[in-house]
């Protein structure tokens, strides 16, 4: 059997205000090449780590490392890590794990926004809550990513009350064109912002879009626009 070897790389997306245009806050994102040159996207080594049953170890790996390359960014910025939920119900230990890590290469909690990524289905569980409340009391910031992607409005994206939520790029995507998605977007925002909650959408590429998101008073994007 031919063995594969992988290099896990990451790339730092930039998040931006929507109304100064200036950069706020970068996104890690995980990648891999494997030996023969081909990158596999985060997406896939989820997919992967899912159908082999190590989501938990990869997520954990990932957060890891993903922290170890913050580091060497030397930036006092903020950035936003993806967290599998499932995987600190499972094993609540390792956020505190990345606590210590944070503070012994010299960064600070309140830079680290943790987001979470709901690509399984989320383990029944009262635990989430109150780590959730455990790392904000630690200084790290919340996020929730995909709404009204794979995470549904009803679910704990509102629930926790997390301090940013992330629009998911199908609902941005020709928003300035469709008048159902501005009506779900109008409606998001002015739930989100009632409740003290930041917005972000994702996947804004063109002007009109971000034009309309602008007006609409959405907080942050993030695409290629």
């Amino acid at each position: 059997m031919k063995r594969i070897v992988i290099e896990h790389i990451f790339i730092y997306q930039p998040i931006f205000c929507l109304k100064s245009r200036q950069i706020t806050a970068y996104e890690c994102l995980a990648r891999a090449l494997g030996d023969s040159g081909h990158c596999y996207s985060g997406g896939m080594l989820i997919e992967a780590a899912i159908a082999t049953d190590l989501s938990q170890e990869f997520d954990e790996l990932a957060r890891t490392t993903c922290i170890e390359s913050i580091a060497e960014f030397k930036s006092d910025r903020q950035f936003f890590v993806n967290l599998l939920p499932n995987a600190i119900i499972h094993n609540p230990d390792s956020i505190e794990q990345n606590l210590q890590q944070i503070l012994d290469l010299g960064l600070r909690p309140e830079q680290i926004v943790f987001e979470l990524t709901e690509v399984e289905v989320l383990a029944q569980s009262e635990k989430l809550p109150q780590l959730i409340e455990r790392m904000r009391a630690w200084g790290f910031g919340i996020a929730v990513d995909d709404l009204c992607g794979c995470v549904c409005v009803d679910h704990y994206a509102m629930e926790l009350k997390p301090d940013i939520v992330k629009l998911d790029r199908r609902l941005i995507h020709g928003c300035s064109q469709f008048t159902l998605k501005q009506t779900l977007i109008k409606s998001l925002l002015e739930s989100a912002h009632s409740e003290g909650i930041l917005v972000l959408a994702e996947g804004l590429e063109t002007l009109q879009d971000i034009q309309f998101c602008q007006e609409l008073g959405v907080d942050f994007d993030q695409g290629f626009g």
